[in-house]
Formats: C-alpha cells, structure tokens, sequence
C-alpha cells in the first residue's frame, strides 16, 4: 500500500486526536491562524490587547489544551477561567478579529511571518503529560505499520483499493485498542488550506455553516441514514415515531425541509443536500444528529467477511454489531427496492461501497444499506455482523435473528412486530385511549400499582419505558401534576429525554392539564412541535387560557375534532378555552361547534363540568341574541358548591348584572364576590375576580382596600399582559381619587394614605405635579404641615430641577419654617441652590433673594441671628427684608436696629388719624414703642407718643400704649421683662412666609430654562 504525505499527515493527526464531536478546529492559512469554536453557550467575546477570553461549555484536559497548543502557531497559553477560555498571542500575531455564528465563534490571528519565523521553538512537554498522547512519528509510523499489515491480510483487490483512499480513515481503529491514546482528548481538528471562506460580510454558501437534523423520540429506537444521489435519507425503526426530524442550523434559514416516505414497519424521510456535504453522525438511544457540513470527519467503517470454505455455499458478512432491525425501503425516485439496517449506536456504519453480481452495498454514515440486484437475496443479523445470502447462490446463516425477518427484496412482504403501528399523519401526537384514558377507575389503580411495581424491580436501564408508560397512563386521566413528577423522573434517570420532541409534547400537555399554561405554552411553541397539527391545536388553547385570545385564534386551525376521542375531561379542558375566546372576540357563531363538541355523549359530568358546559352555552344564548336563555344558564353555571372556573365566570357575570340592574347594591356585591375570591387561585382568573373585586372597592369609595386588591393582583399573577391591565386600571382608579368631583370631599388623611401607598401610579408630567400640589393643599388645611412638606419633596425629586422643582422647594423651605424646623429648612434650601447653577431664567436674581431671606430666617431660628443680619445686608430694603430684619433683631435684643428697621417700616404705611388703623398696624406702633424703650431712647418714644397717640386711640392696644409710652419717672413698669409681657412677640415674617406659601409653586410652567 502506498501512503501520499497528504495521506499521512491526515492518519498522524487521527490517532492523536480521536474521532469525535469537532468542537475545536485550527486552520492554517498563509498568513493568519483560524480556529472555530463549535456549540458555544451564549457570552461575548471579550478581547484585551493579547488575550481574548471566548465562553466553553465544558473544560479542558492537560492534553487537551496542549493538542491546541501544539496545531496553533499563534498561541503561547490557554486557560480555562469560570467557564472562559482565555487565550494569550505569541509575538507573531500582528491582528485578530472575531464574529459569531449562531453557536460558532470564529477567531482568526492574523501572522507577521517574518515574527514568526524568529520565535523559538516550544519545548517538547507531552512526555510530561499523565496521559501521554502519540507523538506525530510515533503516530504516522503506527499508522504506517498497521495500514501495511492489513493490507497483506486483504485479498480482495476491491478492499485494497478502498483502504487505499485517503478519505476513509481505516486506521482509526488503533485509537480504540492502544491504551496510551486518550480518548477524551479535546475533539481539535487542523486543515492545511481546506478550511471554508466564511467572510462576515458575505452571505453564507449553503455548507459554510453546519446544519444539523435532530431525530428523537421517548423510546429507544434505531436508526439508519445515507447519502444517495444528492438525496440524505433518514430511516428509523419506530413505527409509531410521533415526531419527524427536525432541520436547524444553516439549513433552516435556507428551508431544507424533510419530506417523508411511506414505508411499512418503520418510518422514513429525505431531503435533498448539495454537492459536497458531508455527514457527521452522533448519539444513540433518544437522541441522534446527524450534521451537515464541507468538513469530512474521516469516520470508521465497518469491513466484509468472504465465507468461502465451500465453493457452492458462499456468504458475505458485514462486521458491523449493534443492529437492530432489518426494513425495506423503496426509493421514491427511482422506484428500487433497499433493505435497511438499523442500528442502536451512530458507531456502526457500512460506509464501503461494494458491488456484486447479485447486489450492491451502498455506503451509510449510520447503519448499513443493500441494493438488491437479483430476486432471492436473504438478510440475517447476528450479534456481531449481518450475512448476506441468495437462495440460488448464497447460503444463510445458521443463527436467525428474528422469525418475522423472511424477505425484503422480492416483494413477499414482512411481518409487522406485534403492537407496533404504522402512522402516515402528522397530526397527532396524543393517544390518551391507548395509554388508559378510558379504562375504570380500578383498572386505572390497577394498572398504575402494576407498573409502580415493575418500576421498583427493573434494572436502570429498563426503568425510563417503565416511567413513561407512567406518564401517559396519569395523563390519559387528566393528572397534569403527577405526569409532571414522573416527567422529571425521566429526566433523571436520562437527561437527553428532554431533548426528544415528544417528551416535549407530554411535558406541554402536563402543565396545560395543570393549568400551568404560561409553561406549556413555552413547551408548544418548540420548532420540532410546530408542524402537528395537535400540539398547535393546544397551544392555541394555551395562549386563549392565558387570555391572548387573538394570538390564539390565529393559531387555532379548525382542528378541534382530534380531541372526539379524547377522554371528556381532557377534551372539555382543551376546547373550553378556545370557545370563551371566540366568545370574548364576538365570534359566538364559531364557538358554536366547539361547545356542541363537549356537549356531545358524555351523561355522567361531574358538578365543576355541567358548569362548565351551562357558561359556555350561556355565554353563546348572550351573544346570539337570546338573553334570557343565556342568563338562565349562568344562573345554574353559579349554583352548587365546587364551581370551577367557569362556574366563577358566571358568578363575576351575574353580579355586573345586577348591579346594573340596581337589584343588588356595593355591599351585597362586594360579600358575593370577596366570597370568590378564595374560590379559585393559580391562573389568570385569580388575577380577575381580584381586579374586579378592587374596582367594587373603589366605586364604593374604599379606594385604599380597592388598590391594595388590585396591587396583590398585580403583584401576584404570573402573567405579563393581565398585570399591565391591573397596573392600568389602578391608574386610572387613582387619577380619578384625586382628580375626580368628589376630591373636595375625600378626607386628608385617607388622602394621604392612598398617596403614600400608590405614589408609584401618579401621573408624569404636569398632571402628575398638579395632583400633588392639590394633595399639599389639602393637608395645609388641616396644619398636617411635614405630611405636605414630603408629598412636595416627591414633586421635586420628580422634576429634578428648572423653574417648577424650585418654586416647589422653596415651597417645602416655607412649609417647615412655618413648621419650625429650620434645619430641615436649611438642607430643602441647599437642593434649591443646586438646582439654582444651571437655571437660566428670568426671574433667576428674585428666586435668589428669596433663597436668601428663607436661609436668614433659618439660622434666625437656629439661633445665629448675627449670621442673618449679615446675609440680608446686601438686599434690598424691601418690606420683606425689613421684617426679616426686625424679627432677627428683636430675638437677639437688638433694639437699636429694631427701632430703625421699624422706623422704614411705619412709614410706608402712610398711617394718619383720619381713619382707624389695621390691627397689624397698630401692633407695629406699640412694637416701636416698647423697642425704643427697650433701647433707652426715651426721647425718641415722647415724641413717638405724641406722634401716634390720636391714632392709637381708635385702637384696643391704646391702654397698653399709654404706659409703654409713659415718661419714664412716673412709669410703673418694673423691669425689661415686664414690659416685653406688654406686647406680643414679634414674628412679622411668618406673615411672609404664608403669604409666599399661599402663592408657590408656579404650576406646570415649562422647564425650558435648562443649560
């Protein structure tokens, strides 16, 4: 046998790397590096100067890692951190870049050659690996050697010339006997130049991407699959297989689809594939894949026996073990007859092509498959290879696998397996009669206790047929529940379970028979289930219980009649919700069919089911235009004590109908439907009996009960577009509490409350400031001054800043001044002064001084009135500022600049004695008049006395005049103590304050003054 270089660089590398999943592949080009990183969880690719960390689904060995180390020329380490792989460039790598592909990262370092041809050469450490892996001149030489020896033992030139090809690895066989090869290293291939172009900004060519067919069922199966003229045919043993194989990957997006084959004691599909695809098989059991790509994964095949000891009874065996079955499959295209192997392993393969004077073997990438060319070819299979023989030529085997295996070639027929059915259709997938959904109650604990004990006895390896036969008895009677704790048992005892469609299917059936509809929805909606018919009908039930009725109807297709023969309480729970939907949409005339289906031979109905059945009857009377039928029907939908949902539907009718009526009021109302609320929990029915329960509440003026209801509800319901109606209607609820007629009545302290527990639902924008400026209103009414001072302060962290947010804050700084908080006052104001930098308006110097007098007057009460005379200094000697000052005089005892200050102060006032002056200025003139006492001005107060006294005289205060006044030798006042206690202290800028608060803030002014 004679090797190319080509030849042998492909067997070295196959022997130090063994021959499965590629999940990693370097690709050496002429100036760059490429690696490709198959099935990749989801994770950017995070790149940093030399390294670049790519998201691994798995980790890596010590030989693993130096297998890519060794194939690369562009890296110097690699790790494996926290589910990344963290890659370091060597010197040589000028530039990198990276895109994704569904699940595939590509990597390409781009190489300065002249860089790399002066790095030094990497040690050799694979000797110090615990797992020493085949050096590449160990490994060509063991190729070598092996490849020359089997070709002296061949003596069929046809063999010779096939091993010969260097596309078929017969040497691979040596990784499976050779204990030094590790047969988990890291599944990394290197191509010289054969790597495919795949340029991001071009559109993929149909095999640049892997494609992937995924057939799986709950059961074991075996399975068959080859290539021929253009056509990939996929033959599996499993008559009753529920669901086809499903295309993803690249072949998805460019619709490849299977079209199937009739075929008697199994089941076949094909579809057509380009030139140069090539075929990667894996799994076994429940789930296989076959992938698609232009990479040849250089697959092991199995050999033929000649048994020529007799020359008039000759046999040729293929030596290939796992099978299971042997099928005829006739080519729909070309009208000849196959015979079929299945097997139960994707490692047994005939992937030789042989001809014969009586038949051809054509080449499989699972199982094997017999092209006959005369009548009277007779196949048998043993445990270890399948005999081929002719009645005319050939002699069979003694050992015969099967009985029912007689003849596949010359049209006899074949005898079906018992209990085994063919199934043409892809409309169902639920067979609850078969599985015991009409057996009797005690037929149905009989056979569970049968199986539960055969589940305790069997062998692990038989237990997962034991426990899906489980699943399907307990859904067949309607238990969602309990399917569900025997579907995770599966799961346990076989992870790949989930993967098979039709475990799937019984999943999604499961949860909606629980009425975990959210769940099953997400079941029904998997791309392997969407082409039958009978989970599609399903998932339109789920999206209609759910209450995406539209979404629903447009799935639904018409195929109610395949629940005819499901068990009633499956069918009912399957077609009701459909039928409210087209009820709810006002489509009453394509409900009827539905309800005449669960109307339909079933005598024996429990309570919950006759109430069920009358809504649904009573709904469609209602909207067909016979009212008094339907109300008639919802009556006896709501009588009886267990009334399923249906009959709560009715019930929440009944009761909008009387209050419509006026023949029940709120309260009555109220204690029927609180009643229902604990009637029914877990779904989307929950979340509206509490919705309409919340909105009694509120018509019965009890808004707080009312949105406290509907917040559980939407808090609790699992269900996306229920909880934006509830939050919906709870907002409108709440706008009308505070905005609505009957506002002025609403007490303020409910007010508030409602406020403090929905502060979430108010308004933006400028409805929203108003509904809180309304609010601060109503608790200054009642002096609840800090409870207005934190609703204004939600205002202003609403605003975040410009003219309102100020305005609002030194509303706040009144509000706790008035309160006498000054050193809340002094933080509001340090807000307001933030706010105050990039404001740009024109009233920007009049906001400032205001900030300015509430500053003053808060250290005023802080007791740093020196600090509050300085800062009013540089204002203006408005009569704001004025009162300021005479009140921070008067508390220090200032009374010098008191007597000035009020001085200004009475002089604007134009007082004369032609009229009784105000009772604020008449308090001022004896104000005056004890500060200049107060000061030693005595003087000054005679002539004040004189002054004022006509005018004090028209005045209560004048007794108290004429003894401040009096001079001073005859004064009976004792000391400054008393004659303060003559007059009232002095806060004339609390006045101020009042007024301001009365007048602030400018409401829904625009915020345009904003840098």
């Amino acid at each position: 046998m004679q090797f190319t270089k080509y030849s042998f660089a492909l067997l070295a590398f196959s022997l130090s790397v063994p021959a499965t999943a590629a999940d990693i592949a370097v690709y050496q080009r002429d100036l760059y590096d490429r690696m490709t990183f198959e099935n990749s969880p989801s994770g950017d690719v995070v790149s940093d100067g030399n390294i670049v960390s790519i998201p691994i689904s798995a980790e890596l060995s010590v030989i693993e890692k130096n297998n890519i180390l060794e194939k690369s020329r562009s890296l110097s380490s690699l790790n494996v951190e926290n589910k990344r792989l963290v890659l370091s460039f060597n010197e040589a790598v000028s530039d990198t870049r990276h895109f994704r592909i569904g699940n595939k990262i590509i990597l390409d370092l781009f190489l300065d050659m002249e860089s790399l041809a002066t790095l030094p050469k990497q040690p050799d450490n694979t000797e110090n690996i615990q797992n020493k892996e085949l050096r590449p001149t160990e490994a060509i030489s063991k190729a070598a050697s092996q490849a020359i020896e089997l070709g002296n033992n061949l003596k069929n030139s046809e063999i010779k010339a096939t091993i010969a090809n260097p596309q078929i690895k017969t040497v691979d066989t040596a990784t499976d006997k050779d204990p030094s090869i590790d047969k988990t290293a890291a599944p990394v291939q290197v191509v010289s130049d054969e790597a495919p172009e795949l340029p991001l900004a071009k559109t993929l060519p149909e095999l640049a991407e892997a494609s992937v067919i995924t057939i799986s069922s709950t059961t074991p199966f075996g399975l068959t699959v080859f290539e021929r003229f253009g056509r990939l045919f996929v033959v599996t043993d499993q008559a009753n297989m529920a669901v086809p194989p499903q295309v993803s990957g690249n072949a998805a997006n460019l619709g490849w689809v299977m079209t199937e084959i009739p075929m008697e004691g199994g089941r076949a599909w094909m579809m057509p594939v380009p030139e140069g695809a090539f075929l990667r098989p894996e799994g076994r059991g429940l789930i296989w894949r076959v992938i698609i790509s232009d990479t040849d994964p250089q697959l092991e095949t199995a050999d033929i026996r000649r048994r020529m000891t007799e020359a008039d009874n000759p046999k040729i065996d293929i030596l290939m073990s796992n099978t299971a079955t042997l099928l005829k499959l006739t080519d729909p295209d070309y009208k000849d007859d196959l015979a079929i192997i299945t097997v139960n392993r994707s490692t047994s393969r005939m992937q030789k092509e042989y001809d014969f004077m009586g038949f051809d073997i054509l080449p499989a990438v699972i199982g094997a498959v017999i092209k006959p060319e005369a009548d009277g070819l007779r196949l048998q299979a043993s445990s270890e290879f399948v005999a081929i023989s002719n009645i005319n030529g050939l002699v069979i085997a003694k050992d015969s696998q099967n009985e029912v295996i007689k003849s596949y070639l010359n049209n006899e027929g074949r005898t079906l397996i018992e209990n085994r059915k063919t199934r043409t259709t892809l409309d169902r997938v639920f067979y609850f009669s078969d599985w015991g959904g009409s057996s009797k109650p005690q037929n149905y604990i009989k056979k569970r206790k049968d199986l539960d004990n055969f589940l305790a006895l069997a062998q692990k390896e038989n237990k997962l047929g034991i426990i899906l036969d489980l699943v399907k008895l307990t859904l067949s009677q309607g238990m969602g529940h309990e399917a569900l704790g025997y579907l995770n048992m599966a799961k346990d005892v076989n992870s790949q379970i989930e993967q098979a469609s039709e475990y799937q299917a019984l999943r999604g059936a499961a949860h909606f028979l629980a009425h975990q509809y959210n769940i099953a929805k997400n079941y029904f909606e998997s791309d392997s289930l969407t082409n039958i018919a009978e989970t599609n009908l399903w998932l339109a039930a789920s999206e209609a219980a759910l209450g995406n009725e539209k979404t629903a109807l447009d799935i639904y297709n018409d195929t109610a009649l395949l629940t005819a023969i499901y068990p009633y309480e499956i069918k009912q729970e399957v077609i009701a919700p459909l039928a409210l939907a087209f009820l709810n949409q006002k489509q009453g005339e394509q409900a009827l069919p539905l309800i005449d289906l669960i109307d339909q031979g079933h005598s024996k109905m429990s309570q919950e089911q006759k109430a069920t059945l009358a809504y649904l009857k009573g709904r469609t009377q209602s909207v067909t235009g016979r009212p008094d039928e339907g109300i008639s029907n919802l009556y006896k939908a709501s009588t009886g004590d267990k009334l399923g949902p249906y009959g709560i539907r009715s019930e929440l009718l009944l009761i909008e109908d009387e209050l419509a009526r006026d023949v029940i009021q709120f309260d009555e109302a109220i204690k029927r439907m609180e009643r229902l609320r604990f009637a029914w929990r877990g779904d989307a029915l929950e979340s509206e009996i509490q919705q309409k329960l919340g909105e009694l509440y509120i018509r019965n003026e009890q808004p707080r009960k009312g949105l406290s209801i509907l917040k559980r509800a939407a808090t609790t319901t699992d269900y996306t577009t229920v909880r934006r109606d509830i939050i919906r209607l709870m907002a409108d609820a709440y706008k009308s509490i505070f905005i609505g007629e009957e506002y002025n009545n609403l007490d303020p302290l409910i007010a508030v409350a409602v406020y403090d527990e929905f502060k979430e639902l108010t308004p933006v924008g400028d409805e929203g400031n108003r509904l809180i400026d309304s609010l601060a209103d109503k608790l200054m009414s009642i002096n609840l001054n800090s409870r207005a001072a934190n609703v204004l302060k939600d205002k202003m962290d609403r605003l975040g800043g410009g003219q309102n947010a100020i305005k609002s804050g030194l509303r706040i700084a009144s509000i706790e001044l008035l309160d006498r908080e000054p050193e809340n006052a002094l933080k509001t104001l340090q807000r307001v002064d933030q706010m105050m930098g990039p404001y740009r308006g024109e009233d920007k110097d009049e906001l400032n001084n205001r900030i300015v007098l509430y500053k003053a007057r808060a250290l005023s009460e802080s007791g740093e009135p020196q600090k509050a005379l300085f800062m009013t200094e540089g204002l203006d000697d408005t009569d704001d500022v004025i009162k300021l000052r005479i009140d921070t005089a008067w508390r220090s005892g200032q009374w010098v600049a008191v007597t000035d200050n009020l001085s200004k102060l009475l002089a604007r006032q134009n007082i004369t004695s032609s009229e009784p002056p105000s009772q604020e200025q008449a308090q001022l003139i004896l104000n005056q008049a004890v500060a200049l006492s107060l000061s030693d001005q005595y003087d000054s107060l005679q002539r004040f006395a004189r002054l004022y006294d006509d005018v004090m005289k028209q005045t209560a205060l004048y007794k108290q005049f004429l003894v401040v006044s009096r001079p001073q030798n005859i004064s009976n006042l004792a000391d400054r103590a008393t004659l303060l206690d003559v007059t009232s202290e002095v806060d004339l800028f609390q006045g101020v304050l009042k007024r301001e608060e009365d007048k602030l803030p400018a409401v829904g002014s625009k915020e345009t003054n904003l840098q």
